[in-house]
């Protein structure tokens, strides 16, 4: 069986996930071929060859139809992996009579909207937790979906990179704040962030990840906040005490919260979106209601070095205590491809 991923997102920790994803479907007997709608960094082409990845057709700028067909795309299974540039070519593929599933967030782009009105909607979408689920499933509903083509898939984690290493903090001693967010707007760094961050009594530190040039200058970052311009994850949980995820927008499955958990940084994120089904307030996590309760939290976890190790160590046995299920997740995405073919 062969399947062709077109587009590939960069950015942030969507790049790990979709390498996790591609790399179960390889261990799984699927032959797989990446195809890139833009420039592919040297490094993410080696990462993908070694995983086992056929050739690489680009398709960068004009897309020519004679591309396409060289490609050996007709009639076969095309995958988008949370890059909407999978919908500038997508009606190409359905004249080619592809078979096209779309594992992208719960947000539908404009690109995305008008492939439908023109085409009609995708043979499966493949979604990351109930919240994704519903809220697709709003957006789908003038297009004619319904709940039999959308599939919910928790996505793989390989954790046999990460080093679990909870970093030791003395109480009365600096407290160290990971919070991850995106270059792209104020929703993952809302103007109240910093003020949340350090109404608790003990003293703190931010480390934000992901901030750019544009960021710096439309935002008032405080001297106590260090910034990192890209997410890596060995060097992020290297540095921080705990993450604090406050944000604008319900987050949906997120990647770095696993990655918190695989390297011992307890979470403490808001009680909404697919938070809720990651993390068991008090158990693997903490779920706030308010800024005074993530205040609160994160005192309690600076004065408490025993509670904010045991909370490391049960986050790290959750992730694979249920949290993830490689194997359930791949019998899921193997039967997909075994009904569209």
């Amino acid at each position: 069986m062969q399947i062709n991923v077109v587009g590939f997102p960069y950015a942030c920790d969507l790049e790990g996930e979709c390498l996790d994803i591609i790399r179960m479907w390889i261990e799984s007997g699927i032959s797989v071929r990446v195809l890139p709608t833009s420039p592919i960094p040297a490094p993410l082409v080696t990462k993908l060859t070694e995983l086992g990845c056929g050739f690489l057709f680009h398709l960068i700028g004009k897309i020519d139809g004679k591309i396409l067909e060289a490609s050996g795309l007709r009639r076969g299974i095309v995958v988008g992996l949370y890059d909407q540039a999978f919908f500038k070519i997508a009606s190409r593929l359905r004249m080619m009579g592809c078979k096209l599933v779309w594992a992208g967030g719960p947000a539908i782009c404009s690109a995305e909207k008008s492939f439908y009105q023109d085409w009609g909607v995708c043979e499966k979408y493949v979604v990351k937790s109930y919240f994704h689920r519903t809220f697709l499933l709003e957006g789908l509903s003038e297009f004619g979906c319904n709940i039999d083509r959308v599939v919910r898939i928790k996505p793989p984690y390989f954790a046999d990179q990460a080093d679990f290493n909870i970093v030791p903090h003395v109480p009365a001693d600096i407290m160290r704040i990971g919070k991850l967010g995106c270059a792209m707007d104020d929703r993952y760094y809302p103007s109240n962030s910093w003020k949340i961050l350090s109404q608790s009594s003990v003293p703190v530190r931010a480390i934000a990840s992901e901030w750019s040039d544009e960021l710096e200058t439309s935002m008032h970052r405080p001297k106590w906040v260090d910034t990192l311009p890209t997410y890596r994850p060995h060097q992020f949980f290297s540095l921080v005490h705990c993450l604090v995820q406050v944000a604008k927008r319900k987050e949906n499955w997120l990647r770095f919260a696993l990655d918190a958990m695989a390297y011992g940084a307890p979470v403490i994120a808001q009680n909404d979106g697919s938070w809720k089904e990651m993390i068991r307030h008090g158990e693997n996590g903490f779920l706030c209601n308010s800024p005074e309760e993530i205040s609160e939290l994160i005192e309690m976890l600076a004065t408490d070095e025993n509670l904010r190790i045991e909370m490391a160590i049960r986050a790290r046995e959750s992730l694979y205590g249920g949290l993830i299920d490689t194997r359930a997740s791949a019998d899921k995405w193997c039967a997909i491809f075994e009904d569209l073919i």
